[in-house]
């Protein structure tokens, strides 16, 4: 059964992340292949999670300080937004 996540592939999100590929999916979230930088874009994955009825505010600040981590086993984080809709970004390498 196709994903409801494979509707957004093409779209541009943030005006930023091109909506490359669907990588993975659940019923709250999906994985994305995407670019980021303008010169020299490198591949990378973007998070989307659907938040109906969880505490936006809360998660968005978890993702920010756990994007405040640094080791060489973690993925790098390049940004976390919460836009109008119920719909988190997160980008990482």
């Amino acid at each position: 059964m196709a994903s409801a996540w494979e509707q957004f592939v093409g779209q541009i999100v943030d005006d930023e992340f091109p909506l490359e590929q669907l990588l993975a999916s659940s019923d709250h979230s999906a994985v994305f292949l995407t670019q980021h930088g303008d010169s020299q874009p490198q591949k990378a994955a973007i998070k989307l999670i659907s938040c109906g009825a969880c505490d936006r505010d809360l998660l968005l600040s978890r993702w920010r300080l756990a994007a405040q981590l640094s080791h060489p086993n973690l993925l790098r984080s390049w940004t976390s937004a919460a836009p109008a809709s119920k719909t988190r970004i997160f980008s990482m390498s």
